[in-house]
């Protein structure tokens, strides 16, 4: 049985705990075939903070990926701006440099196709 102390012995003469999970193998044979899998369980068990620190490095994350976005299309835009001044495009330099055309960045998979290209 998985149990958590409401009062402990060390709290009081009649100790309490309150049952979180029962089985009814023998829990030598292995992990009890009636008890949730240890993922699932490892899961319910967990405590807040872990659970709200887990989320928060998530969004963090999320953050990062963001910014990391912002950046790339900014040095992209750059590029772009150079490439186009440099063949004499002045005024398609300019729109692309206060952003009237929308700039995309190039995905994993499309840099992957233009590497094996290169490559052949």
């Amino acid at each position: 049985m998985l149990c958590q102390w409401l009062y402990t012995p060390e709290e009081t003469c009649h100790p309490v705990a309150q049952e979180l999970e029962g089985f009814a193998d023998e829990s030598s044979n292995g992990w009890p075939s009636d008890l949730m899998h240890p993922q699932v369980l490892k899961a319910r068990l967990t405590p807040t903070h872990d659970i709200l620190k887990k989320h928060q490095n998530k969004l963090r994350e999320a953050q990062d990926r963001k910014r990391s976005e912002m950046l790339d299309r900014a040095e992209v835009r750059k590029d772009m701006v150079k490439r186009l001044k440099s063949v004499g495009l002045e005024r398609e330099a300019h729109k692309v440099s206060i952003g009237a055309v929308p700039v995309g960045v190039p995905s994993e998979g499309t840099k992957e196709m233009a590497r094996e290209l290169a490559r052949s």
